[in-house]
C-alpha cells in the first residue's frame, strides 16, 4: 500500500547478530511517535521464534499500542504480513532484505554492516551516530545500533 497514513507498518526487532538490534525501548517510542502524528495503526512485530522475549518486552511496554506479535509466523505469512504493510522499519538482517524485495518501502538500521550492501532503491539506511565509514573497509570495527536515536 502506499498509503501512509494511519497504515499497518512492520518492525523487524532481532537478529542473529546482538550489536545489530536496537533496544526494545527504541522501538516502542518510535510506536509511540508514528501512532502520535497519524503513520501507524497496527505494528506487526517479527522475530524469528526464538527470540519472541524481544516481541513480548516491546508490547509489555506500551497497552496503548496496537502491537501483532508476528514472532512465531512462517515465511509465507511474514510475505503476507510486509505486503500489508506500508513501510518496513527494521535491524539489519534477512527481515529488511527480504521486505524491499517484496517491493515494500523500508528504513534500515544500520551500525556495524556496510552500509553500501545495500543496493536496493526502497531501502533507506539510518546509520548509527557512531557510523564513520571505517566500516566499510574494516569488518571487525564494532559499531552499536543503540547509538541510533529518534532524532534522526
Amino acid at each position: 500500500s502506499s498509503d501512509v497514513c494511519s497504515s499497518d507498518l512492520t518492525f523487524g526487532v532481532d537478529s542473529y547478530e546482538p550489536n545489530k538490534i536496537w533496544y526494545e525501548e527504541n522501538f516502542n517510542h518510535l510506536a509511540e511517535n508514528l501512532l502520535k502524528i497519524g503513520i501507524a495503526k497496527s505494528i506487526f512485530l517479527v522475530a524469528h521464534p526464538s527470540r519472541k522475549d524481544y516481541v513480548d518486552r516491546i508490547i509489555s511496554l506500551n497497552k496503548k499500542v496496537n502491537y501483532i506479535d508476528c514472532s512465531q509466523i512462517r515465511l509465507l505469512e511474514f510475505c503476507s504480513v510486509v505486503l500489508k504493510s506500508s513501510m518496513y522499519i527494521g535491524n539489519d538482517s534477512g527481515p529488511l532484505n527480504l521486505s524491499a524485495i517484496l517491493g515494500v518501502k523500508c528504513f534500515g538500521l544500520i551500525g556495524p554492516t556496510s552500509a553500501s550492501v545495500h543496493k536496493l532503491p526502497n531501502i533507506f539506511i539510518i546509520k548509527s551516530k557512531d557510523y564513520d565509514g571505517e566500516v566499510e573497509k574494516d569488518a571487525t570495527k564494532k559499531v552499536y545500533l543503540t547509538e541510533i536515536s529518534l532524532n534522526k
